[in-house]
């Protein structure tokens, strides 16, 4: 999704926000660095708990700033990475103009921070509006049908994201559909095959 955003709306100085710290907060930094650091101005990170300055890896730290509160980061911010546990929704903010939201938590806005989006893009309709993801409660109070969203699918297959302006705020809401799960077990069935441990189930 990224590397379809950033073709679309090319940049070369970008600001990164990432909200959360913890290990999927973490994992999307050095992904987003490794793939994109040479496009990368600045790195905006906040936590609830606090962010150990050590914890940052050192080849990006310098490019890498501890905000305050959510809000300066995500104002701030062109992609914005939301990668929390949070029970409750907090985020009350309309997006910034062109902003690409990568939404890894799948919990985090409230309806009124969503609504005006046109832009939705995800991985699945049925699999992302349930659960009380906040596609659903996007869709029960009207706001959003499987008709008004794209697919991953429509992005890197059929160029959907030229049909929106480049001022349109982007959300990508993907629930995964087991990709990860299903490469972890591949990865650890290949392993014991090689370590000739385990069972056999036929």
């Amino acid at each position: 999704m990224l590397h379809h955003f950033l073709n679309h709306r090319p940049k070369n100085s970008l600001t990164i926000g990432i909200i959360g710290w913890g290990p999927i907060g973490r994992l999307h930094y050095e992904m987003i660095c490794r793939l994109y650091g040479d496009r990368i101005g600045k790195i905006l990170i906040f936590d609830l708990r606090g962010i150990d300055e050590e914890s940052i890896p050192l080849p990006w730290r310098e490019r890498t700033h501890c905000s305050p509160d959510w809000k300066e980061l995500y104002t701030e911010s062109d992609v914005c990475i939301t990668c929390t546990v949070s029970d409750a929704r907090y985020i009350d903010l309309k997006p910034p103009k062109g902003d690409l939201l990568l939404h890894v938590s799948l919990r985090d806005y409230m309806v009124s921070a969503l609504e005006c989006v046109r832009a939705v893009i995800v991985d699945d309709w049925n699999e992302v509006c349930r659960e009380n993801t906040d596609i659903e409660p996007l869709h029960r109070e009207g706001k959003l049908n499987e008709s008004g969203t794209r697919t991953l699918a429509d992005v890197v297959c059929r160029s959907a994201l030229s049909g929106y302006g480049w001022e349109e705020p982007v959300l990508f809401c993907p629930m995964g559909m087991a990709v990860f799960d299903i490469s972890v077990a591949s990865y650890y069935v290949k392993l014991a095959q090689q370590l000739g441990i385990g069972c056999s189930l036929e």
